[in-house]
């Protein structure tokens, strides 16, 4: 019997940054997105002194998957083939390796610890993040905004996580854990549990316990069209790590994003299982 809690990826936003920007909310379009960064990037060069945005690329829960996403990219189809390299992907990859690599929006090649770091020392204005990440940020003293994700031209989206919960087929304590289970999905368990971690909870009936959250409530409405990073993919742990994560390091350094796609969707095909003709 699985339990599978859910949490989603939401918007982060460094509240006096942006005011002394003149910016006087999170931008609610991929387009306000895009001009933000820019106009949150401080200084010259490859180095800026403020990024508009904190990017990771490695050892993270992805990110980039998001910016496909939001223009109807995707990595893989339903058929297992490959669709990192169609013009939707292409396009939208292009867009945001180039604000990175010529614009300097981003620092390059980030892990996921990094990202963090650089927004919680507020030289970063804007990271997309999980619920996990707030109370530290708090407690840096970032005057901290959470939105929703910003909308591209394929509508809203953003990126989904899930930890399950599984009784063994085979234990001894299958009453037991099934009392577990039913207590920890109850109500009054997850309402509690949100209270307190500030996630969202793993059902969606709880009204006005999860509204009182402002952290909470914001995660929990991206939950309708919250997407799985490479869902059902029996290879997606190696399909990240030998193919999306060095594609990504190569076009944020100025590699021709059709050509990288190309090479990285023939790898994606064998990994996959991609039978198409």
């Amino acid at each position: 019997m699985p339990c599978r809690p859910t949490w989603q990826r939401s918007f982060y936003y460094n509240k006096a940054l942006f005011a002394k920007a003149g910016i006087s909310s999170p931008p609610t379009t991929e387009a306000e997105f895009v001009a933000d960064a820019k106009k949150l990037t401080l200084g010259s060069g490859s180095e800026p002194s403020q990024y508009g945005l904190s990017l990771a690329d490695n050892s993270t829960i992805q990110m980039w998957p998001i910016l496909q996403w939001m223009s109807g990219g995707d990595i893989i189809g339903s058929n297992n083939c490959a669709v990192i390299n169609d013009p939707a992907s292409v396009s939208a990859l292009t867009k945001w390796s180039q604000l990175v690599s010529k614009d300097h929006v981003s620092p390059i090649g980030q892990s996921g610890a990094d990202a963090d770091t650089l927004f919680a020392s507020k030289k970063a204005a804007m990271e997309i993040n999980g619920p996990w990440a707030a109370a530290g940020y708090k407690q840096a003293g970032i005057d901290l905004g959470i939105a929703e994700v910003p909308v591209g031209s394929a509508g809203p989206v953003t990126l989904a996580s899930t930890v399950p919960l599984m009784i063994e087929r085979t234990t001894h304590h299958a009453a037991q854990a099934e009392t577990f289970l039913s207590w920890y999905t109850s109500k009054a368990a997850q309402t509690k549990f949100s209270q307190i971690s500030g996630f969202p909870p793993a059902r969606t009936d709880l009204g006005s316990a999860v509204a009182s959250n402002p952290t909470v409530s914001v995660f929990a409405k991206a939950l309708p069209y919250a997407k799985l990073y490479l869902a059902g993919q029996q290879n997606g742990t190696q399909i990240d790590s030998d193919v999306y994560v060095p594609f990504i390091q190569k076009i944020e350094r100025g590699a021709s994003v059709q050509s990288a796609a190309d090479a990285a969707a023939k790898q994606i095909n064998k990994l996959a299982g991609c039978k198409s003709s």
